[in-house]
C-alpha cells in the first residue's frame, strides 16, 4: 500500500512546506544629466573607486540572489546519509518511505558520481546502516563510513573528510529529523555551505518531531525539498 505523500496531518502524512519566492532589489543609478557643482564628484562615470565599489556590489548581489534561489549542480554537490541504522528500523515514522528514498539517492550517488558520505550512530548499540538503502552492497562497503557519538554528522574526521571534496552544496537525508538532521544541516549552514533537505528522505519517531523541525531548518536557511525533484534539478534535463 503506497503510504500518503501529501495532506494536513503530520502525525498521517509527510508535507513539504511551500518556499518563499524570493525578493530582488534591484539598484538603479539612472540616465539622468551629470550632476553638476559640488556633487559632481559624486558621478558614477567620474569616479573609478565608486564604479569599482558598484562593480563589486553587484557581484556580492548576484551571489546573494545565487543563494536565495538555490539551485544546485552535481560538479559542486555531496550527499550525506545520516544514521539509517536496523535498530531504528522499527521505530520511525514512515521508516520504510526513508528507506526507499535514501535508496533512490544512494542510486543517484553512483550514477552521478556525487560524492557521498555516511555516519552510524554508536553503531555498537544501533547496528549497521540499513543494506536496503542501498541497490547493491558493494556500493555501501566502498562509501566512506563514520561512527560517532555526536548528534551531528559533523565530528571532526567528518569534518576534514568533506572539505577534501569541495563542496558547497549538501544533500541531507537520514535520521533523526529533530536531532542529528537538524543538527547537521545548522552546523553546515554555519559553515557557510548550502543545505537541502530531502523531506521524503528523513523522518523522527514522533511525527510532530519531525514537522516542527523542518520548520526550524526552512526558517536557519536549509532548503526543503523531494528526492525526485532534487534529481531533476541534478539531471538538468541530460
Amino acid at each position: 500500500m503506497e503510504e500518503p505523500r501529501s495532506g494536513r496531518h503530520a502525525s498521517a502524512t509527510f508535507q513539504v512546506d511551500a518556499l518563499p519566492t524570493p525578493v530582488h532589489h534591484l539598484l538603479n543609478y539612472g540616465t539622468s544629466a551629470p550632476p553638476t557643482g559640488p556633487f559632481a564628484i559624486f558621478r558614477i562615470s567620474r569616479c573609478p573607486a565608486a564604479l569599482h565599489t558598484s562593480r563589486k556590489r553587484s557581484m556580492s548581489s548576484k551571489a546573494a540572489v545565487a543563494r536565495m534561489v538555490g539551485k544546485i549542480s552535481a560538479d559542486n554537490s555531496a550527499m550525506l546519509l545520516c544514521d539509517v541504522q536496523e535498530r531504528f528500523r522499527s521505530l520511525i515514522h514512515h521508516g520504510e518511505t526513508v528507506i526507499r528514498t535514501s535508496k533512490l539517492l544512494t542510486s543517484a550517488s553512483k550514477e552521478l558520481n556525487i560524492p557521498l558520505v555516511i555516519t552510524e550512530q554508536y553503531p555498537k548499540v544501533f547496528g549497521p546502516t540499513i543494506r536496503d538503502c542501498f541497490e547493491d552492497e558493494s556500493h555501501l562497503q566502498s562509501t566512506p563510513t563514520f561512527p560517532k557519538k555526536l548528534f551531528s554528522m559533523m565530528t571532526p574526521e567528518v569534518s576534514e573528510h568533506i572539505k577534501s571534496l569541495n563542496a558547497t552544496s549538501f544533500i541531507l537525508f537520514g535520521i533523526e529529523t529533530h536531532v542529528c538532521v537538524q543538527q547537521t544541516a545548522l552546523d553546515l549552514l554555519e559553515m557557510g555551505h548550502e543545505v537541502h533537505i530531502i523531506v521524503d528522505g528523513t523522518s523522527s519517531q514522533q511525527a510532530l518531531d519531525r514537522e516542527i523541525a523542518l520548520q526550524r531548518l526552512s526558517n536557519a536557511g536549509a532548503y526543503l525539498t523531494t528526492a525526485q525533484s532534487i534529481l531533476f534539478m541534478l539531471l538538468k534535463g541530460e
